[in-house]
């Protein structure tokens, strides 16, 4: 096989589909009631774009497939297909195709074609005539540079595009019976990639062949008939913005692609296309405006008489007093790698609470480094799965445990959304068995004492609040929590890292104490304080943040504590010069952890797992891969073999006192 033959197959793999033999049909829904979520006929249709492509992806359901054309570039309106049409200039007086009108067809079964232009030429007449043109490139232009440049010409003009037999799914997983089309048009077969804000006419046809569906469903609904497809007056509109939303005109608004592209692969995947680019016609609209099926259902429902009856009175609970709290002693501890773990990215513009700490207004990212599976609507601490994935790669990475970082009173709702998600994501992985961290609070104090009416006069109402409502969401058995020894109570403990500035004495750190217990059954809290705190609070231990610093170290408290950190960068900063340390590669994150393992700490930090705004996320970005998490697991493992037995036990419930069994002494068992 020649060069430019390799060349063309290389090419087809991009565009072509899997051999699918022709259907004749699909088994239908079984009859009865049809809810307008699973229609028979109803269509669901997404846009996106960025500099190379214009993406379309549509989804038909179809209670019979019809067709005979396979191939890419054959003849695909003579089956069951999509129609995605584009008038360039948007002139909405031709009544029929002009040179501006570019069409893009996929038959049910495969098929595909693109058209171009008043007389619908299409894009190539088969496979062999991409060869065809391919080969006479290779005759005629005797300069190898041009002749590269012709190939490459040709094969940027290829459709990618895959088609697959498969309708909406239901909730058991299985397909209503349909097809589903993923397209990525190249812009050079369109007239040249569009500016912001550019709109163009567009329409989008579902067409059939069988008499069980309608002929002809359609986007805009004012085509009806096989001969309103080539109308380029009765189309709607498609605007190209930064950013998805809803158009005043009606318009459809494709949302430019800032992350990840879509995978043409014929399946829609969760987060692989913006919701909000979607729109959706047919059976669907058609049945809600007659009824409301959940409503119609609730309706039919019998509804049996109730009475209710007065509550019992409460059974009264003895709880035995709790014992006097002391400041706490030095102790052994269990080595632990902690991470501060941010929850105040929102990148889903999707949900009703705003975005922050992702994109600016104009669109320009806030982040120094980026997450590897790039922006979207998945990038949003609101949402279960962007936690579990970051919990997985931190144990991935070695990582005991994680310090939330947490601002209840500066972010409201979004902080508690946020907090409920991550309690969710726990929930799911100790359900599932899997490997998860345990999950500690860093409180965020000066964002509590500002919004906190009693300020910093009084810090233990304040702090108390917060640290209860925290340790309330998160599953107890997924708590950070240090077993203690006798001399301190003989307790579990919570740990808590305040880190800003806290004027405590010790008789409000018992207080802190003595209040948490009560609300958790006897559970005592850990409290460390940042450096800013060392000289005020009397707490069990000091962190210092890295930031443009470096590597931290403090022996103040009875634990402690050494900070690293892989760099750190904060573009918004007033004064770039402190707020700059390089990554040096890796070098600097090295230096950090060995002196970190000469100082033999209790416990070492990460400063910070994933901050992206701030350039210092060790967890796998795109601009690091996955260097600095692989690093971390090298010298986790490192430090967790420094000793002889390198078990940790991160918590248990074993009693640290047991009365003896009476009656026992001197009986053999």
């Amino acid at each position: 096989m020649g060069k430019s033959a390799l060349m063309l197959a290389a090419a087809m793999m991009l565009c072509r589909v899997p051999t699918i033999q022709p259907v004749a049909a699909h088994a239908a829904p079984q009859t009865g009631e049809v809810s307008p979520a699973y229609a028979p006929n109803r269509i669901l249709a997404y846009t996106a774009w960025d500099d190379d492509f214009l993406y379309l992806a549509v989804q038909i359901n179809k209670p019979t497939l019809k067709g005979t054309n396979t191939e890419a570039y054959s003849k695909p309106l003579d089956d069951d297909a999509v129609i995605v049409s584009i008038q360039r200039d948007n002139d909405k007086t031709a009544a029929a195709r002009t040179d501006k009108t570019y069409t893009f067809a996929a038959s049910a079964i495969g098929g595909m074609q693109f058209y171009s232009g008043a007389e619908a030429t299409p894009l190539f007449g088969s496979f062999a005539d991409i060869q065809a043109q391919i080969d006479a490139v290779a005759k005629n232009e005797p300069d190898p540079k041009k002749q590269a440049e012709k190939r490459s010409e040709i094969f940027n003009r290829i459709v990618r595009y895959q088609t697959t037999p498969q309708g909406h799914l239901r909730p058991t997983g299985t397909a209503l019976s349909g097809y589903t089309v993923e397209v990525a048009i190249p812009w050079s077969n369109i007239g040249g990639r569009p500016e912001t804000e550019t709109k163009m006419g567009f329409s989008l046809v579902a067409q059939s062949t069988t008499p069980d569906s309608p002929a002809v469903q359609a986007f805009p609904a004012k085509i009806k008939t096989a001969t309103e497809v080539t109308n380029p007056a009765l189309w709607g509109e498609i605007v190209f913005r930064n950013a998805p939303g809803t158009d005043a005109a009606g318009a459809i608004v494709a949302p430019r692609v800032l992350g990840a592209k879509p995978t043409i692969d014929g399946t829609l995947k969760e987060n692989e296309w913006n919701n909000q680019a979607a729109f959706e016609f047919g059976e669907r609209v058609l049945l809600s405006r007659n009824a409301d099926s959940v409503t119609v259902t609730l309706a039919a429902r019998i509804k049996p008489e109730y009475a209710p009856k007065p509550a019992r009175p409460a059974v009264p609970l003895t709880t035995a007093p709790l014992p006097e709290f002391t400041a706490h002693t030095p102790q052994k501890l269990a080595p632990m790698t902690l991470a501060l773990y941010r929850m105040d990215f929102q990148g889903d513009t999707r949900r009703s609470t705003p975005t922050q700490n992702v994109l600016a207004p104009d669109g320009r990212t806030l982040l120094s480094v980026h997450p590897l599976d790039g922006l979207g609507g998945w990038f949003s601490a609101e949402r279960v799965n962007w936690h579990s994935k970051q919990l997985r790669e931190v144990r991935r990475a070695g990582v005991d445990a994680i310090l939330a970082v947490h601002r209840p009173a500066k972010t409201g709702k979004f902080a508690q959304n946020a907090l409920n998600a991550l309690a969710s994501a726990l929930d799911s992985m100790r359900s599932t068995g899997a490997d998860y961290p345990q999950v500690g609070l860093c409180l965020d104090t000066d964002a509590t004492f500002a919004a906190d009416k009693e300020g910093r006069t009084h810090p233990v109402n304040a702090l108390s609040r917060a640290i209860i409502g925290f340790y309330r969401a998160i599953p107890a058995p997924c708590a950070l929590t240090v077993p203690l020894n006798v001399s301190n109570g003989g307790r579990r403990a919570n740990v808590v890292f305040l880190s800003g500035a806290v004027t405590l004495n010790p008789d409000d750190v018992l207080t802190l104490r003595r209040r948490f217990a009560q609300e958790f059954h006897g559970r005592d809290l850990i409290l460390v304080g940042n450096t800013a705190s060392k000289e005020t609070a009397k707490l069990d231990g000091v962190f210092g943040e890295t930031k443009a610093e470096g590597f931290q170290f403090y022996a103040e408290g009875w634990i402690k504590i050494a900070s690293v950190g892989a760099g750190y960068y904060a573009p918004d900063a007033s004064d770039e010069a402190k707020t700059f340390r390089s990554r040096k590669t890796d070098a600097t994150y090295r230096a950090d952890w060995k002196e970190a393992l000469a100082k033999n700490p209790d416990w070492i930090l990460l400063d910070g797992w994933n901050d992206y705004a701030n350039g210092a996320a060790v967890a796998p970005t795109m601009e690091y891969g996955y260097a600095f998490a692989d690093l971390t697991k090298v010298y986790t493992r490192q430090w967790a073999g420094k000793d002889k037995l390198g078990v940790k036990f991160l918590a248990h419930d074993t009693p640290s006192l047991s009365l003896p069994i009476a009656g026992a002494r001197g009986r053999k068992f």
